[in-house]
């Protein structure tokens, strides 16, 4: 029996039901302490409900898996169960239910293979929104045209007066309902934009839509909250320090220039739509930046660059669909960027693909005042919990390897005549998805770990190891690659191959791996 030689405390009927009421002791011993350091989920009927709550609003580190999208409004998020436990699961009464959950789905919030499971008997059912197609569903469509005095758009924001470049400090609420035709700039320590909703859309304006700009000075502090940031003729949101790399690295050594380059920056709750350029800048020496609920549609160039030597950059809970309509960029370019968070990103039909790692050559070194060598590469990033959909390259670490560069005329040597040594290492991908992609994950440099991902109804090969150029011409094939406990699905087109390629893994040109 569970309980038999239990003490008197774990029996309701001896421990609160017949003692007197003033002798009853809530609290008891216990073997270890919560700290507000610890990651706390949840999982239970309305008690549980009750203590997330309560853990929330007493500053302890509650943790929910199972975000809702940036596009759904939060009280429509909330009634689809987002934010009552750690997942959307449902109340839960006991621990064998608890256990067929886990067995189910796999860790907490793994996306299902369909988005919703439905009870026929119960006469409500509450469908969940599938967090793979929502955003695409919710997101209005905008158009280029600028809203002009007393007009509306076609999602019913009206046009409010704004100077034309408009630099902000402090606390800054924005009115609702708004759209400003305005370039926005922030140049000062502890400001926080709310933009309440309301749009920046600087229309034929020339410069970023939004310019979070240190000038060499110290920058720290800074949110960015609930705006959306409209047909930027250039970038939609910079953070920087915006001038000639060389004049920087001239004057001041490393980490003066961190330090007079923006840290500690937070943009939460924001969309980004058909930008001219980017959809979001992080620039050289950036450090320490958040993105989250973040939404990037429609660029023309990349969603997301981080230049290089940015350093601990978080991007999480985001939406980057359908950029690169005009440069055959990926989302997201990691150009000699280290330590980054990458996770519980949705990655859907961009042109090029999701995520590129890469060092950039020291590209037209001889005839850019700006370009600098990159002295670090593309390192120590974590790529987790990400889904990738309908993209040609899921992920590619060291993506220039095996480019011919001759056109970026690179300071960095060239060997075989056009090539230049990629260098992105010590990387790890692991417990994404990856659904309908071409090439999942392209590993071209040494010392990185793909592990625990899950790729289906991939259309050519799921992980490929090698770079054909470093091999030939260098002797050097990639090495030093840890693959493990993947689970890869051959789309119905090219289960021909999957005898030549076993389970859909390749190892090419003298590479090898650690399975």
């Amino acid at each position: 029996m569970p309980l038999q030689g239990a003490t008197r405390e774990r029996f309701w009927k001896r421990s609160v039901a017949e003692p007197l009421w003033t002798t009853v002791d809530p609290v008891l011993s216990a073997p270890f302490k919560i700290t507000q350091t610890m990651k706390v989920a949840t999982a239970g009927s309305c008690f549980a409900q009750h203590i997330a709550r309560h853990l929330k609003n007493s500053g302890y580190n509650y943790y929910v898996r199972e975000r809702a999208p940036t596009c759904i409004h939060p009280k429509v998020a909330l009634q689809y169960n987002y934010g009552t436990f750690s997942a959307r699961f449902g109340n839960v009464y006991t621990t064998r239910q608890l256990r067929q959950l886990r067995r189910n789905r796999g860790s907490l919030g793994m996306r299902l293979s369909r988005p919703h499971w439905r009870r026929d008997d119960v006469a409500k059912t509450l469908v969940a929104i599938a967090l793979t197609s929502a955003c695409s569903s919710v997101l209005p469509a905008t158009s280029k045209q600028q809203v002009g005095p007393n007009l509306e758009s076609s999602d019913g924001h009206r046009a409010c007066a704004s100077p034309p470049v408009w630099t902000i400090s402090g606390k800054v609420l924005l009115e609702p309902g708004c759209i400003f035709t305005s370039t926005v700039n922030i140049t000062h320590s502890h400001t926080e934009l709310d933009c309440q909703g309301s749009v920046i859309d600087p229309g034929s304006r020339k410069g970023y839509a939004l310019h979070i700009n240190s000038q060499g000075q110290r920058l720290t502090n800074v949110t960015v909250r609930n705006c959306i940031v409209r047909n930027a003729n250039a970038i939609g949101i910079v953070v920087g320090w915006r001038g000639s790399d060389q004049a920087k690295v001239s004057k001041y050594d490393r980490e003066e220039i961190y330090d007079r380059t923006p840290h500690f920056i937070q943009i939460i709750n924001t969309r980004v739509e058909a930008s001219k350029g980017a959809g979001i800048y992080i620039d050289d020496y950036v450090s320490d930046v958040t993105l989250r609920h973040v939404a990037v549609t429609r660029s023309d160039s990349m969603a997301i660059y981080l230049e290089h030597s940015s350093r601990r950059i978080t991007l999480e809970d985001s939406l980057f669909e359908d950029n690169s309509l005009v440069k055959k960029r990926e989302a997201l370019a990691i150009d000699s960027s280290a330590h980054n968070v990458i996770r519980r990103n949705i990655f859907r039909r961009n042109k090029a693909g999701g995520i590129f790692l890469y060092k950039n050559c020291h590209e037209h070194a001889a005839f850019e005042a700006k370009q600098t060598e990159r002295w670090q590469g593309s390192d120590n990033n974590l790529i987790e919990d990400n889904h990738f959909e309908d993209e040609p390259v899921g992920v590619w670490i060291g993506s220039r390897q095996s480019l011919d560069l001759r056109k970026l005329r690179c300071g960095d040597p060239y060997y075989g005549g056009k090539f230049v040594r990629d260098k992105a290492r010590e990387n790890t991908v692991r417990s994404n998805s990856f659904l309908r992609v071409t090439k999942g994950v392209l590993i071209e440099d040494d010392e990185n770990a793909v592990v625990g991902n899950r790729f289906r109804d991939t259309r050519e090969v799921c992980i490929r190891v090698g770079s054909a150029p470093r091999s030939e011409f260098l002797g050097l094939p990639v090495v030093g690659i840890k693959v493990k406990y993947n689970e890869c699905d051959l789309g119905i087109d090219v289960k021909s191959r999957q005898k030549a390629v076993p389970l859909g893994i390749e190892f090419v040109h003298g590479s090898s791996a650690t399975r």
